[in-house]
């Protein structure tokens, strides 16, 4: 893990004072070391900067930037952030085009790119965020890994590019940035700004799952073309063949090959335990490749409500892994408040952002990398919400046949005592009284939706899109999250969704929005500010179409979600896991 930042632009328009400034914008990504090159091309001054988080080769012949030249005389530069987890595979392919200096995975993919260009990108497993400069070539690449987990800005003209980790090597150069209104406007509705904008006008993100390549032969920057390398629907056009009992095998082969590659590192490592289905699978397998050898991590809370470490205990036991508690108090929550904006740089409401930074900031007292279980709701239909959609559909049904019903209940759920008795309802329900307004919000959005569509909207929203507008035109309203999933990404392959269920078809809308635009940047975000590696199996891109290939009752049967998952981990424990996973969810 690292942070990345670059500049292509004529000749002496930066000062290596300024540069040098931007980049040190970016220490909490990588506080282990820091490279900053300037490379001559043609007409153009390029700077290449990384800060560097220390993981994999921790001796100085993987310093970044890393320049290399095969035994052809190929030449190149490279500022990588990220893990090649199948690096030692890809070498062995390498090693009769290059002699290499280090045990990096950096320098794998400098001789890899450099000697076989972009379509080396198919056969990565892994995250990254990279920029390779071919000084053989004269061109630069960028690119993103599958899922998007890691992040890059780009910021373009016909004279200039910079790119980098995260926003505030732009604003230290004295770029001009205007704040993006229609930014704002989604992040209002959906509480985060979706990948294809970000919150000012000139800057974008580079897609996930692709690359550009810039030729700077030209004597201007030329507009940028993004190639899609993977398609995350690609498992829906696929049909899983074998038997239940057949996949339940299939995935946990999977799942212990991804773990296995993710627990290589020169550096100490952990994995998070919640207690739940997706911590305790990955757990299990650390467990059976590693025995005794790596600790688990779980969360003490002082409210008994939020605690489930008890939990984790229990699943520790049963597993024989060594398990450590983080202590985590209410004042540990308020000091992370106040660095919220310098993280993330944009607007983002995910509360869960704030125990995020303190979980991590915990472990990292402990170790330089954690192993986590994300990704498994989205993938294996693990939100209660794709159970109760349909549920939701009848009651607005039911209740449009009754003339003067909606009318009423939004009335009375508006008032005084509306909110009393539905806090009451939430609370004896055990449901988060602390959103109150919000759930009163979304229920107006429902009642009033005319489809399954519009009733998923609200769930999604934070606001009410009819309270919103852009630019003065009440045209917010008229959003659609999966009409716009489908526009942002036309490239997808959605026609492997046509004959699948309506809730698989929100799970990948989820996957290709919520996931990478909430989930993924909350984790990068949170634990890149106290220099944590997190690393995260389920999201394997093997388990993503595994899982989105299987039939929809091995994921999703009589409300039991994530059945494939909770059957798979029977096998290993002897408890009857049953409880929602909380903490993966809220937190890891």
């Amino acid at each position: 893990m690292c942070g990345i930042f670059g500049i292509v632009s004529r000749p002496g328009r930066f000062c290596e004072s300024t540069v040098q400034h931007a980049l040190n914008s970016l220490h909490h990504r990588g506080p282990d070391d820091v490279g900053l090159q300037k490379v001559t091309v043609g007409e153009w001054e390029i700077w290449l900067g990384q800060k560097r988080l220390s993981i994999i080769d921790l001796s100085v012949q993987a310093h970044q930037p890393m320049y290399g030249r095969s035994k052809d005389n190929k030449q190149g530069w490279i500022v990588f952030n990220g893990e090649s987890y199948n690096f030692n595979e890809i070498k062995k392919d390498l090693k009769k085009y290059w002699r290499f200096k280090s045990t990096s995975d950096t320098e794998v993919l400098l001789a890899g790119l450099l000697m076989k260009g972009s379509s080396l990108l198919e056969s990565i497993n892994g995250m990254m965020a990279l920029a390779l400069l071919d000084c053989t070539e004269s061109a630069l690449l960028l690119a993103r890994d599958r899922l998007g987990k890691k992040p890059l800005y780009i910021y373009k003209d016909t004279e200039l590019l910079v790119f980098a980790s995260e926003l505030k090597p732009f604003r230290r150069l004295g770029l001009t940035l205007t704040v993006n209104e229609e930014a704002i406007t989604f992040y209002k509705w959906l509480g985060y700004i979706p990948s294809q904008l970000t919150v000012y006008k000139e800057c974008m993100k580079m897609p996930a799952g692709s690359f550009v390549e810039l030729d700077l032969k030209q004597s201007q920057l030329g507009p940028m073309f993004f190639k899609k390398y993977w398609d995350p629907l690609i498992g829906y056009s696929k049909r899983f063949e074998g038997s239940y009992e057949e996949a339940i095998e299939e995935f946990l082969f999977l799942l212990d090959d991804a773990v296995a590659i993710r627990l290589i590192s020169d550096v100490p490592l952990g994995v998070f335990l919640s207690g739940g289905i997706d911590s305790s699978l990955v757990t299990s397998s650390v467990q059976k490749i590693c025995p005794g050898q790596i600790s688990a991590f779980s969360v003490k809370y002082r409210d008994s409500s939020f605690d489930e470490s008890q939990v984790a205990i229990e699943t520790a036991r049963q597993l024989g892994i060594h398990i450590q508690l983080l202590q985590i108090f209410r004042e540990d929550f308020d000091k992370q408040i106040s660095k919220i904006p310098f993280h993330y740089d944009e607007p983002f409401s995910d509360s869960s952002q704030i125990p995020t930074l303190a979980i991590a900031q915990a472990a990292k007292e402990r170790v330089t990398v954690v192993l986590t279980g994300d990704g498994g709701d989205e993938v294996f239909l693990g939100y209660p919400r794709y159970s109760y959609l349909a549920q939701l559909n009848k009651l607005r049904k039911i209740v449009n046949c009754i003339p003067k019903a909606k009318s009423l209940i939004m009335k009375i759920l508006n008032t005084e005592i509306g909110i009393r008795l539905f806090t009451n309802l939430l609370e004896y329900s055990g449901g988060n009284i602390r959103k109150v307004g919000s759930s009163i919000n979304r229920i107006n959005s429902i009642l009033q939706a005319d489809s399954l569509n519009q009733i998923y909207d609200a769930i999604m929203s934070v606001h009410q899109k009819s309270t919103l507008c852009y630019e003065g035109q009440p045209r917010v309203k008229d959003w659609q999250l999966v009409d716009l999933a489908k526009k942002w990404y036309p490239e997808y392959g959605w026609y492997g969704l046509e004959e699948r269920s309506k809730n698989e078809l929100f799970a990948a809308i989820d996957m290709v929005t919520f996931m990478r635009d909430d989930v993924l940047v909350k984790v990068d975000r949170a634990t890149m500010a106290y220099g944590l590696e997190a690393r995260s199996p389920l999201l394997d891109y093997r388990i993503v179409e595994f899982g989105t290939s299987l039939p929809l009752d091995y994921k999703s049967k009589n409300g039991i979600h994530k059945r494939i998952l909770r059957d798979a981990l029977s096998k290993r424990l002897k408890g009857n896991i049953t409880k929602p996973d909380f903490l993966s969810f809220v937190i890891f």
